[in-house]
């Protein structure tokens, strides 16, 4: 998060007219930072700390316990059928970072940040799956004037076509790495 306004302007929305975001006036800098990964020694137990971005949201950052094979994903992986926002990036680096976490931690268990706790890289396979098929037809629907095309809308699922209302913007322009 960088630039202070702009996030208070976003989460305010989410707020309902709460105005304790005004009282904000600088963000607390954190007093360690990593790029990637850091692990941690909680005497006793280690943790590690992995950003296989992009993600759901800028730096998204995975907590993970070896010894347990769990991991905390916040926003960054949800529990199967919980579709992302796709705040800051598209479908096809997502699913490149999805990937890296699958090859690099072994998953037991995954405690999202929405949803019930999941088992295994199976939360992780269900997602690329879905991103998979919304990056195809969005790019489908977007080649046959996704603007007001009946023809394109027929061709896609809801959840796509809602997806291309919001952010077509950000799959097919704005995206410079997919």
């Amino acid at each position: 998060m960088v630039d202070l306004e702009k996030e208070q302007r976003t989460r305010s929305r989410n707020i309902y007219g709460d105005r304790a975001l005004d009282e904000v006036t600088e963000w607390r800098k954190p007093d360690l930072i990593f790029e990637h990964f850091m692990e941690i020694d909680l005497g006793g137990r280690t943790v590690q700390l992995w950003q296989f971005e992009p993600g759901n949201g800028p730096e998204d950052t995975i907590v993970y316990v070896p010894s347990a094979r769990a991991a905390w994903t916040g926003n960054f992986l949800s529990h199967r059928g919980v579709a992302p926002m796709l705040l800051e990036e598209a479908p096809r680096p997502y699913i490149g970072s999805l990937m890296r976490m699958k090859e690099t931690l072994e998953l037991k268990t995954i405690m999202p940040g929405h949803g019930p706790i999941d088992q295994g890289a199976e939360p992780i396979d269900w997602l690329v799956d879905y991103l998979e098929k919304l990056d195809a037809e969005v790019r489908a629907g977007y080649g046959v004037s996704m603007w007001g095309s009946v023809a394109a809308r027929r061709r896609l699922t809801p959840n796509a076509l809602g997806a291309v209302r919001m952010q077509a913007a950000i799959y097919i322009f704005g995206n410079k790495k997919g």
